[in-house]
C-alpha cells in the first residue's frame, strides 16, 4: 500500500512538473480590458493564444498578476501603461494562479516602442 502511495506521489510530481516550464507569449497582443481584484489583476488581451501552462481555465485571451510584492504591484502598474498607450505586449508566464478560474501567472511583461 505505501508503495502504490508513493508511487501516485512521483506521478503527480512530474506531470506537474511537465506543465512548470516558463512560457513566452509574442509581442504582438493588446492589452483590451484589466479587472482587479484583492489580491490579483486579470488582464484581458487579443489575439488569444495557446496556453501551455496546463491551467484549468480554457480561456485564451487572459493572465494574471498576483499581487503578492511590489514586483507584481509594479508589474501591474506596467500593464495599465502599457493599455493606456496601446503598445504591443508579450508575456512571459510561469504556472497557474492560485485562485479560480486558474488563468497563467505573468511574471514579466515586454513592449515594442
Amino acid at each position: 500500500m505505501i508503495k502504490k502511495l508513493i508511487a501516485l506521489i512521483l506521478i503527480n510530481c512530474f506531470a506537474q512538473a511537465a506543465f512548470a516550464a516558463n512560457d513566452q507569449v509574442p509581442k504582438d497582443r493588446i492589452i483590451s480590458k484589466i479587472e482587479t481584484f484583492e489580491h490579483s489583476a486579470v488582464i484581458h488581451f487579443t489575439p488569444p493564444f495557446d496556453n501551455t501552462q496546463g491551467c484549468g481555465s480554457t480561456d485564451r485571451d487572459k493572465v494574471v498578476i498576483e499581487l503578492t510584492s511590489g514586483y507584481y504591484k509594479d508589474l501591474y502598474a506596467q500593464a495599465l501603461a502599457f493599455a493606456m498607450t496601446g503598445k504591443l505586449v508579450g508575456f512571459g508566464l510561469k504556472g497557474c494562479g492560485s485562485s479560480l478560474p486558474d488563468y497563467p501567472v505573468v511574471y514579466r511583461l515586454d513592449s515594442v516602442f
